[in-house]
């Protein structure tokens, strides 16, 4: 017949083998810390603007055209401007005309 003591040390046996057990059949990933939400990279443009306002000005000295962004992004590498919401008003070439926006 068991003692109780013998009683005792195999019923922690067996917890201990179903413990392993289950920790042995279990994915890695339970283990480790949960994941951050991913954060949006950033761009990699080299230079931003904001409310960029750019005027040519014909021969004459009488503007040409004004171009507006709300944003804009230049990559040195590719030698690229990418603009947010670009509007463009050309002003007239003759006097008396409508500006084309």
């Amino acid at each position: 017949m068991l003692s109780i003591k013998n009683a005792i040390l195999a019923s922690l046996l067996i917890v201990a083998l179903g413990v392993f057990v289950i920790f042995w059949d279990a994915n890695p990933e339970i283990f480790m810390r949960k994941k951050q939400a991913p954060v949006s990279p950033l761009s990699s443009a080299d230079s931003y603007m904001k409310n960029t306002v750019t005027r040519k000005f014909n021969a004459q000295g009488q503007p040409a055209f004004i171009l507006t962004s709300t944003e804009g992004e230049y990559f040195q590498t590719a030698n690229r401007f990418v603009m947010a919401a670009p509007q463009v008003l050309a002003h007239a070439t003759e006097e008396g005309e409508q500006p084309w926006h």
